[in-house]
Protein backbone atom coordinates (compact mmCIF):
# COMPACT_ATOMS: atom_id res chain seq x y z
CA UNK A 1 0.00 0.00 0.00
CA UNK A 2 1.68 3.51 -0.86
CA UNK A 3 0.82 6.98 0.83
CA UNK A 4 0.21 9.89 -0.70
CA UNK A 5 -0.05 13.26 1.78
CA UNK A 6 -1.82 15.76 -0.82
CA UNK A 7 -0.99 19.90 0.19
CA UNK A 8 -2.86 22.68 -1.76
CA UNK A 9 -2.27 22.59 -5.45
CA UNK A 10 -2.57 18.81 -5.52
CA UNK A 11 -5.35 19.09 -8.59
CA UNK A 12 -2.82 17.73 -11.74
CA UNK A 13 -1.96 14.76 -9.33
CA UNK A 14 -5.19 12.94 -9.17
CA UNK A 15 -5.12 11.94 -12.63
CA UNK A 16 -1.50 10.02 -12.39
CA UNK A 17 -2.64 8.71 -8.84
CA UNK A 18 -5.65 7.17 -10.32
CA UNK A 19 -3.46 6.20 -13.41
CA UNK A 20 -1.66 4.54 -11.04
CA UNK A 21 -4.23 2.86 -8.91
CA UNK A 22 -5.90 1.43 -12.21
CA UNK A 23 -3.29 -0.07 -13.90
CA UNK A 24 -0.64 -1.42 -11.14
CA UNK A 25 -4.13 -2.43 -8.55
CA UNK A 26 -1.99 -0.85 -5.69
CA UNK A 27 -4.07 0.66 -3.17
CA UNK A 28 -3.35 4.19 -2.73
CA UNK A 29 -3.90 6.19 0.83
CA UNK A 30 -4.67 9.85 0.57
CA UNK A 31 -3.86 11.70 3.76
CA UNK A 32 -4.18 15.73 4.15
CA UNK A 33 -2.49 17.77 6.68
CA UNK A 34 -5.35 17.36 9.23
CA UNK A 35 -5.43 14.00 8.99
CA UNK A 36 -7.95 12.80 6.65
CA UNK A 37 -7.87 10.28 4.46
CA UNK A 38 -9.77 8.21 1.50
CA UNK A 39 -8.34 5.09 -0.09
CA UNK A 40 -8.32 4.70 -3.76
CA UNK A 41 -8.60 0.79 -4.72
CA UNK A 42 -8.46 -0.79 -8.50
CA UNK A 43 -11.51 -2.21 -9.81
CA UNK A 44 -11.50 -5.78 -8.43
CA UNK A 45 -10.17 -4.81 -4.72
CA UNK A 46 -13.73 -2.92 -4.68
CA UNK A 47 -15.75 -5.93 -6.55
CA UNK A 48 -14.56 -7.93 -3.80
CA UNK A 49 -15.12 -5.56 -0.58
CA UNK A 50 -18.71 -5.24 -2.14
CA UNK A 51 -19.09 -9.06 -1.90
CA UNK A 52 -17.77 -9.03 1.52
CA UNK A 53 -20.36 -6.43 2.63
CA UNK A 54 -22.99 -8.04 0.87
CA UNK A 55 -22.57 -11.22 2.60
CA UNK A 56 -22.14 -9.36 6.49
CA UNK A 57 -24.86 -7.75 6.32
CA UNK A 58 -26.57 -11.46 4.74
CA UNK A 59 -25.20 -12.84 7.81
CA UNK A 60 -26.67 -10.12 10.31
CA UNK A 61 -29.16 -10.62 12.44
Amino acid sequence: MITAILEKGWGGEVEKLLSNTYYSGTRLVLRGKNGGKAVLVSAEDLDFLEKVEKLLKWRMP
